[in-house]
């Protein structure tokens, strides 16, 4: 029988066990995120692992050889919980898949990018705000009409309410 199992990678290497795992012939899905994060004193969207060091391989054990994945490039091996492998549970994997969709052009609220919003608190109160993408949990990026332009803001979900 068939099941989603996971594997540990080695830091950083997600992205190389990926591709290596593929080119093996193997079905193989690294859950994927975007994130906004500072770096070099600006903020950037990342597309980040949704499990860093973990990806997923779909595996039948009784007809699949499992052998060459621990010596895969970027691999360190699969999970094991004791002597037994660690596999997803059904339709686990499924709905991991829908949100890492979703969660790249919805927010927690439901928000879609240009979907206008009301700041309700903080600052910005009482200006007209244009959803643009969530950055963290609970945060979102909005932007807002500021000294004649549009300006990206990241507030508190909690600041806004859907107009």
């Amino acid at each position: 029988m068939r099941h989603w199992y996971a594997v540990l990678t080695k830091p950083r290497q997600e992205q190389i066990a990926l591709s290596q795992l593929r080119s093996q012939g193997y079905e193989s899905y690294l859950p994927i995120v975007s994130e906004r994060r500072r770096e070099r004193g600006k903020y950037v969207q990342k597309r980040i692992p949704l499990f860093p060091r973990y990806l997923f391989v779909n595996l039948d054990t009784a007809v699949d050889n499992i052998a060459p994945i621990r010596s895969t490039v970027g691999c360190s091996g699969l999970v094991r919980l004791g002597l037994r492998l660690a596999y997803l549970p059904s339709g686990v994997l499924e709905r991991i898949q829908v949100r890492c969709r979703e969660g790249e052009s919805r927010c927690r609220l439901g928000w879609t990018p240009g979907q206008r919003l009301d700041v309700l608190k903080g600052p910005f109160a009482g200006l007209d705000a244009v959803f643009a993408a969530s950055s963290s949990q609970e945060r979102v990026v909005v932007l807002l009409n500021v000294l004649g332009a549009s300006r990206p803001v990241e507030l508190s979900e909690d600041y806004l309410r859907a107009v």
